[in-house]
């Protein structure tokens, strides 16, 4: 049980489930208004796309601890993780992590041509041009994972619709928009643990003021971007109600942590940018759901 612990851990647990959640929503928000497929065509296409996006997104999360391995091991955030403590053999991690990922392709590839090229384009994005390429080179460096916390959107998008319309890139634009705000949370909270390896964070090169300024730059470019869909009519004032009140809350933690300069203040951000986007898809499937009800 002790290894099978390990190997989950291995998978970043929290991040790995709300990728997947962020599929599960985008499907069910995007199907509650198809009509051309049969219930068992709909259920296998999810089934599917739900295991490739969890192995994907475990997989993926696995190999990006192997190759950050060496800071993993001295960052205080990140090193109780399996393979710095020794539970886990880097080469075992290497071989756990490429047969998720390769089980993923073989998944997506079911499902469909589309779903496999987006699948390919999130992958490169996290883990060749984030994590090899640029984490280590340029403060810039989360604009890289875009595509990456995007993709599980409009692959949802596609499995629950049957295509990618405008609504669905739209809704995966919100995610790429939201993905830069949560990682420069999350380093301006431990921008300690990124100067002691040398990751040049934004929040580390910059400082915390400027850091804090583009956050909050970028929560009200999402939370503009979040209105979107209802100004669109794609939903109605339940998920406006529900998006304002997310937006709200994230641009006034915004401000504290750029005013109050602490480290309460930084925790909040990051604590509660982290659900924001699942929050934000459940609003929109809670609105379809009655939107049809009162059909």
């Amino acid at each position: 049980m002790e290894a099978v612990k390990a190997y989950w851990q291995l998978t970043k647990p929290r991040i790995t489930l709300a990728i997947f959640a962020l599929f599960v929503l985008a499907a069910l928000t995007s199907t509650l208004d198809n009509y051309w497929l049969s219930l068992a065509e709909k259920l296998s296409k999810f089934l599917v796309g739900a295991a490739a996006v969890f192995a994907s997104a475990a997989g993926s999360n696995a190999l990006n601890c192997y190759f950050d391995r060496d800071v993993d091991s001295i960052m205080v955030r990140t090193r109780r993780r399996p393979i710095p403590q020794g539970k886990i053999r880097a080469k075992n991690g290497l071989l756990f992590s490429i047969t998720f990922l390769g089980t993923s392709l073989v998944l997506t590839y079911l499902v469909g041509f589309l779903p496999t090229v987006l699948l390919l384009l999130g992958l490169s994005s996290y883990l060749l041009f984030y994590t090899l390429l640029l984490k280590r080179k340029n403060p810039l460096n989360v604009f890289a994972t875009a595509p990456a916390v995007a993709s599980p959107v409009w692959f949802g998008w596609i499995v629950g619709r049957g295509y990618l319309d405008f609504q669905g890139v739209l809704m995966g634009s919100v995610v790429m928009l939201w993905g830069p705000l949560h990682l420069w949370s999350l380093a301006m909270l431990f921008s300690k643990d990124y100067e002691k390896v040398n990751v040049p964070m934004l929040p580390v090169v910059v400082g915390w003021q400027k850091a804090c300024w583009h956050i909050l730059v970028l929560s009200i470019m999402l939370s503009f971007t979040s209105v979107l869909p209802f100004l669109l009519n794609y939903f109605g004032v339940i998920y406006l109600a529900g998006v304002t009140t997310l937006n709200t809350i994230l641009i006034f933690l915004s401000v504290r942590a750029l005013t109050l300069r602490t480290g309460r203040s930084a925790w909040l951000l990051y604590k509660f940018s982290a659900p924001y986007m699942v929050g934000l898809l459940l609003m929109a499937t809670i609105d379809r759901l009655i939107t049809l009800q009162n059909w």
